[in-house]
């Protein structure tokens, strides 16, 4: 486990600061083991320290955080200063994600291909290919966009 201050490398998933925005990347075939994600918490909470305005985007591919996960966040984070864009690889999701909020209130699910649709919702104000760039340095995949498809 390796934590920085911009960056947690942990056994099931990985994210890492870029100005306001946590990109956050799950192990492939791995659910979020409860140790790691109190550790996330924690670092999350820090950075609401300082920053209360936060975005996250969780990389297509990954597993859900649990109820037990998801209630822990909402308890013990400003939940609703945290802006979350999720994407996922089957499209199906996509509207299960919009009824249920998958993570928290506020979440929205955009298609794997969408991220640039999904940053511009967490405030657009990072660079894609940047953020392509750390997803693929995080383990993840990035999904090519509808135009290049």
């Amino acid at each position: 486990m390796a934590v920085a201050e911009n960056q947690l490398i942990l056994p099931t998933f990985s994210c890492r600061l870029l100005g306001r925005l946590v990109v956050f990347v799950c192990k492939p075939g791995c659910d979020i083991a409860d140790a790691d994600w109190g550790v996330f918490i924690a670092w999350l909470k820090e950075l609401q320290r300082t920053s209360p305005d936060l975005s996250v985007l969780t990389a297509a591919g990954g597993r859900a955080p649990s109820s037990a996960q998801r209630a822990l966040l909402n308890r013990e984070l400003q939940a609703d200063r945290i802006r979350l864009a999720v994407l996922l690889s089957d499209p199906k999701l996509v509207a299960i994600v919009r009824v249920t909020s998958w993570f928290m209130k506020g979440a929205e699910p955009f298609r794997a291909h969408e991220l640039d649709k999904a940053l511009l919702y967490l405030g657009g104000g990072e660079d894609p290919a940047r953020v392509r760039t750390v997803i693929r340095e995080l383990g993840g995949v990035v999904h090519k966009s509808a135009l290049n498809l």
